[in-house]
C-alpha cells in the first residue's frame, strides 16, 4: 500500500536527514577527524532542519518512483 511506503520513506528520511544535518551544521569537525562518526546515531546529534529536509527529499523520491505529482504527495503528508 502506498501509505505504508510513504511513511517508511519519511521515517528513513527523518533519521538520515536529521543526522546529516546535525553533522554538517554542528559536528563538521568530527567528520574530518572520524568520517564514520556520521553513522553513530547512538552518540547523539539530530537536527530538526536536517530532518525536515530529509523527509522532503524522501517524499519527493517516493512520489517520483510512484509516478505521482510531488505537490499532491506533500499535501497528503502535511497533516501527518
Amino acid at each position: 500500500m502506498d501509505v505504508d511506503d510513504v511513511i517508511f520513506f519519511a521515517a528513513i528520511g527523518v533519521i538520515a536527514g536529521g543526522r546529516l544535518g546535525w553533522m554538517l551544521f554542528y559536528g563538521f569537525d568530527s567528520i574530518r577527524e572520524d568520517p564514520l562518526s556520521v553513522i553513530r546515531v547512538w552518540q547523539g546529534g539530530m537536527s530538526f532542519h536536517g530532518g525536515l529536509a530529509g523527509v522532503m527529499i524522501a517524499v519527493a523520491l517516493f512520489a517520483r518512483r510512484r509516478g505521482r505529482r510531488i505537490a499532491d504527495v506533500f499535501d497528503f503528508m502535511v497533516p501527518l
